[in-house]
């Protein structure tokens, strides 16, 4: 079984948790970019909110199974 802390030089680097961490918050920031382009430049309301639940839906989809597919390596 893979632990995700690793003893190096004597300090405990948890690479595993800053990966996650990183992608949830990457992903998240650029849905908040895209939705704003969205809201720029996508006239019909409709429309607009369809493509912007379909893009959250997928901020939180892609983390997620990036994540356990993350925690699942054994490196």
């Amino acid at each position: 079984m893979a632990r995700s802390l690793k003893l190096e030089n004597g300090v405990f680097i948890p690479s595993k948790f800053l990966f996650s961490l990183l992608m949830i918050v990457a992903f998240f920031y650029s849905a908040l970019s895209i939705s704003e382009i969205f809201e720029d430049y996508v006239e019909d309301e409709k429309t607009k909110n369809f493509f912007n639940k379909l893009l959250y839906s997928f901020a939180i989809i892609i983390p997620i199974l990036t994540l356990i597919v993350i925690f699942n390596l054994s490196i």
